[in-house]
C-alpha cells in the first residue's frame, strides 16, 4: 500500500481551492505461447500531482516520483500557476461551493502482493491442462495481466481519502484450422476486480470454462449455422 507522505504538508492557499494526489501504479504480465513463456515482467511508478483553483483559472503541478519534498513542491507550483493565470486572464467566476463529505471513500481491495512465481506455475498449469486435452488445436496463449491504481487524495473543502483498485485477468486464447487451411481463433478473459489470490489459487473452476471455449471454436471452425430465433443486440 502507498505510504501516506502528504498529510503532514498540507499547505494550503486559504483563498484556493485545492487537490492533492498521490498516485502509484503497478503491473504484471506473464506470457505463454504454446508451454513456452515469452513475457515475466513487473513494473511500479509513483507520482503526485497538485490541482490549485482561483478565480476560475485553475494551476496545475505534476512530479513522477513520491517524496515529502514533492508533495510541498506540486502544491507551491500549482499555486504560483494559478495565481498567475488570474493576474493576467482572470475569469471573475465564483468559487465553487464546498462539498460537504463525512468520512473518507471506501477502498475497493488491498494489493496482496504475491509471488511472481506463483503466476507463472499457473499460466504452465492452465496450459498444460489445454495441451493434454486438446492436443489438436494449432497455437494456444495463456497471459497472466495484473495492473492496480493506489490513491492517495486530500481536497481543502471536499472529500479526501485513500482508495486503492486492483484488478487482474487471465486471458486464454486458442486457435485453429479449418478444413481449407484458414486459421481461426477465440479468447475469454478470466477474472475481474481484486489481485491474483482472490481468483487464481485453485483454477480448476477456469477448466468447464476452457472446455466450452474450446467447443465454441470448433463451431466457428466447422462453420455451424447459428441458434435460429429472436436475439437482443446491443
Amino acid at each position: 500500500m502507498l505510504e501516506d507522505i502528504i498529510k503532514n504538508h498540507l499547505l494550503f492557499d486559504s483563498e484556493a481551492q485545492t487537490v492533492v494526489r498521490g498516485q502509484e501504479n503497478r503491473q504484471r504480465r506473464v506470457s505463454f505461447l504454446k508451454g513456452a513463456l515469452i513475457g515475466n515482467s513487473r513494473s511500479v511508478s509513483r507520482g503526485l500531482n497538485a490541482r490549485v483553483r482561483i478565480g476560475g483559472n485553475i494551476g496545475f503541478a505534476s512530479v513522477g516520483s513520491y517524496s515529502e519534498k514533492d508533495v510541498m513542491s506540486v502544491i507551491e507550483k500549482a499555486t504560483k500557476n494559478a495565481r498567475f493565470l488570474n493576474l493576467h486572464a482572470a475569469r471573475k467566476q465564483q468559487v465553487i461551493p464546498p462539498y460537504p463529505f463525512e468520512g473518507s471513500p471506501i477502498s475497493r481491495g488491498e494489493i496482496n502482493d504475491s509471488e511472481q512465481k506463483q503466476m507463472i506455475d499457473t499460466c504452465q498449469k492452465i496450459d498444460s491442462y489445454i495441451s493434454e486435452h486438446y492436443p489438436h488445436l494449432s497455437s494456444r496463449r495463456v497471459i497472466y495481466t495484473e495492473d492496480s491504481q493506489d490513491k492517495i487524495i486530500y481536497t481543502s473543502d471536499a472529500c479526501s481519502g485513500h482508495v486503492v483498485t486492483p484488478r487482474c485477468y487471465i486471458y486464454v486464447f486458442l486457435s485453429a484450422e479449418t478444413h481449407d487451411g484458414a486459421p481461426v481463433e477465440l479468447f475469454e478473459a478470466y477474472g475481474g476486480a481484486g489481485a491474483f489470490a482472490d481468483h487464481f489459487t485453485d483454477v480448476e473452476w477456469m477448466y468447464p470454462k476452457i472446455d466450452l471455449l474450446v467447443q465454441r471454436l470448433m463451431d466457428k471452425k466447422d462453420g455451424v449455422f447459428p441458434e435460429a430465433g429472436v436475439k437482443t443486440v446491443i
